[in-house]
């Protein structure tokens, strides 16, 4: 059996796919945002801010795997084509499900748009259930996201039900 890896690039965090290696990519990872690039102005802009996303994320050895892949490769139209992506755009898949990217893309000449990227992955590639065990916890998960964020209070582990209260931290 023969398995074609993703190719890194210069950032470790950021794999270059083909159309060889996209399922396995999908299937091997959590979590996934990956940007369809093109040779036109918008996608060098678009690729060269995920590049520098990519860099930062790997600087702050945070999770988010990030990807990227030549749209306007020929033999990867059908490939394109049978997940109805537009190039060049953004998508993440969770567990090989495709949702919308909703994080920045692009912005004026000068704006720090990469860094933007970074923290909107590093956010967007979390659990969806965290565990807080002490305030200070609850703390840095109120003040680190940009979600919304519930809490559950709970008497004991997997006890039901639960009340969930309001919680006002004063910084």
């Amino acid at each position: 059996m023969l398995f074609v890896l993703p190719r890194m690039t210069e950032s470790i965090r950021l794999l270059e796919l083909e159309g060889s290696n996209f399922e396995l990519a999908l299937s091997s990872n959590r979590y996934a945002a990956i940007l369809f690039y093109d040779v036109s102005a918008m996608g060098k802009r678009l690729e060269s801010n995920w590049e520098k996303a990519a860099a930062l994320l790997d600087e702050m050895h945070e999770e988010g795997e990030m990807a990227k892949i030549n749209g306007a490769d020929p033999e990867l139209k059908e490939l394109i084509d049978a997940y109805g992506i537009t190039v060049p755009s953004v998508r993440v898949f969770r567990r090989g499900v495709m949702a919308d990217y909703r994080g920045p893309l692009d912005g004026a000449v000068g704006s720090d748009v990469a860094s933007k990227i970074a923290a909107y992955i590093k956010e967007d590639s979390q659990p969806s259930v965290q565990v807080a065990t002490s305030l200070v916890e609850i703390k840095h998960l109120l003040s680190n996201s940009l979600r919304s964020v519930v809490l559950g209070f709970f008497a004991g582990l997997w006890v039901m039900p639960f009340h969930i209260k309001t919680l006002h931290i004063h910084s």
